[in-house]
C-alpha cells in the first residue's frame, strides 16, 4: 500500500511565470522532494526556462526522478534549460 501527498503552485508575472512543488511518498520508506520552475516569454511564440529540484531519501528508500537510481540514502538533485519556439 502507498501513499503520499503533493502540493504546488504557479505565479505569472511581467514576462515570465515562475512554479515550485513540494512532494511526499511513503511506503514503508520514505522521502520527499521539491521543484523550482521559472519560464520566461521573449515573445509570442520563444520561451525560456529553467528547473531546478531535489530529492530527499530516508535511510532504507530509493526514489528518483530521472533514469538513474540512486543508492539506498542518497539524496538526487536535478536542474534543466530549455528553449521553446512555436512554429
Amino acid at each position: 500500500d502507498s501513499k503520499g501527498s503533493a502540493v504546488g503552485g504557479a505565479i505569472t508575472n511581467v514576462g515570465g511565470t515562475s512554479s515550485t512543488g513540494y512532494s511526499t511518498a511513503v511506503t514503508g520508506t520514505g522521502g520527499n522532494g521539491w521543484a523550482l520552475a521559472y519560464m520566461y516569454a521573449f515573445s509570442k511564440r520563444t520561451e525560456m526556462g529553467f528547473v531546478y529540484g531535489k530529492l530527499h531519501n530516508d535511510a532504507n528508500a530509493n526514489f528518483s526522478r530521472g533514469v538513474s537510481t540512486p543508492n539506498i540514502g542518497e539524496s538526487q538533485t536535478n536542474y534543466g534549460l530549455n528553449v521553446r519556439h512555436k512554429f
